[in-house]
């Protein structure tokens, strides 16, 4: 894979919103056949989307910390 897409991918904002994760989702999901248990891995994620709670997620601050 491209090291310039890896770079992308450990250096994106931190996600804060549904709209941003929204974002990293299609952006990982145009490489997902090169990321080995891409579903498994992707699964929770998707799963935020899906929940009524989403907005209580992203207004706490520490579930999404800063690397």
């Amino acid at each position: 894979m491209a090291e310039d897409k890896v770079s992308a991918v450990l250096n994106w904002p931190k996600i804060d919103s549904v709209k941003a994760l929204q974002r990293f989702l299609g952006f990982a999901n145009f490489y997902c056949r090169f990321i080995p248990g891409y579903s498994k891995v992707t699964q929770p994620l998707f799963d935020l989307l899906r929940h009524q709670s989403t907005l209580e997620i992203f207004q706490d601050s520490t579930t999404f910390g800063t690397t």
